[in-house]
């Protein structure tokens, strides 16, 4: 049975407002009062720097309701000091408050929605705002806005990846689906109503049999996620060997490079890793993997399938040699990056 591993965060910031403070990414630039389970913003404006998120939710918890035609409050962009756009959730005249706003960002484009419950959002409507630098909270008039809390997080949806094609996956919370999509690629996308998330998930292969049964705990859109056996890759030293982080094993000063690491199973099952040079890797014929014998290397391969008893660890070697057939003219192995990836399936 496999799991799923997030492999990125999608959070950007989540404040409940009961710390008196305001926490970056946000900048204040405005009149606040605090109480021990809110932010009162009299007037001015809070913001953050938005110019390196191509998507982004802006999530705001209020209790804002103007009483003047000159109030305004609400959820804004801004572009260099003169120009901005706010988006208004209130009829002239309405008095009914509106506690849950948010606006998500695609691009250029951002799209506004309100809701009574934080859950079921309703669309109101979107503008085209290029070259936007900042989104923030501007309150201006005679009425403070209230914040309860604010969720800032990278996109409306998790995504699963390393599934395929054919495969089915059900999200329940609380004993409830609350999703259920058929996978057709090699990646899929949840939207799930609210963030953080936590409830069970499985996927099942084109047979009906579950491939996981595992739970997201306060998932957040914008997480990333792998489907994959819950093991963990270590140096021969217990360092982690993490999925995105480029390691650098040497020089083939005479040849070639022998390295030793080791696998652990997190589960209390047993499992079959399947350990093998990704065959996308650009000198994948460089680098093969054998199985460790008493502290002897077997046969070197590109993969290699370990049995490994539920919390166990098993080490394998790495060789990574230049082909005798590798072709390069005029090249210089000594300054030059040969790249590989190791993966585990």
């Amino acid at each position: 049975m496999k799991t799923v591993k997030k492999v990125a965060d999608g959070l950007v910031l989540y404040d409940e407002c009961n710390t008196r403070a305001v926490h970056p990414p946000l900048r204040s630039n405005a009149n606040l009062d605090f109480t021990d389970a809110s932010l009162i913003i009299n007037s001015g404006r809070i913001d953050m720097d938005t110019f390196s998120y191509h998507d982004l939710v802006f999530e705001l918890h209020n209790g804002y309701v103007p009483r003047h035609e000159t109030d305004v409050g609400g959820i804004s962009i801004y572009r260099g000091a003169q120009s901005q756009a706010l988006f208004e959730y209130y009829a002239q005249g309405e008095t009914a408050v509106v506690p849950y706003v948010k606006l998500v960002k695609h691009g250029e484009v951002y799209y506004g929605y309100g809701s009574e419950d934080g859950q079921v959002w309703e669309d109101k409507g979107h503008v085209v705002f290029g070259h936007a630098d900042k989104i923030g909270i501007t309150v201006k008039g005679t009425t403070p806005y209230e914040l309860y809390s604010l969720k800032v997080y990278k996109k409306e949806y998790i995504t699963l990846y390393a599934v395929l094609p054919g495969w089915k996956v059900k999200v329940w919370q609380n004993g409830s689906i609350v999703a259920d999509e058929a996978i057709t690629a090699e990646h899929c996308r949840l939207a799930l109503a609210a963030y953080p998330f936590t409830g069970d998930i499985a996927i099942y292969d084109e047979q009906g049999n579950p491939v996981v049964q595992d739970k997201l705990v306060e998932a957040w859109g914008g997480d990333e996620y792998c489907c994959t056996l819950d093991v963990d890759l270590l140096t021969e030293d217990d360092v982690p060997l993490a999925a995105d982080v480029e390691r650098h094993l040497g020089n083939l000063v005479d040849g070639t490079i022998k390295s030793v690491y080791k696998v652990r199973n997190n589960r209390h099952e047993a499992v079959a890793a399947v350990l093998r040079i990704a065959p996308y890797s650009p000198f994948k014929d460089w680098a093969m993997l054998a199985e460790d014998h008493d502290g002897k290397a077997g046969a070197y391969e590109n993969e290699i399938l370990l049995h490994i008893p539920g919390g166990a660890e098993r080490t394998f070697w790495l060789r990574v040699k230049r082909p005798p057939d590798a072709g390069f003219v005029d090249y210089d192995f000594k300054k030059t990056e040969c790249l590989f990836y190791l993966e585990v399936v």
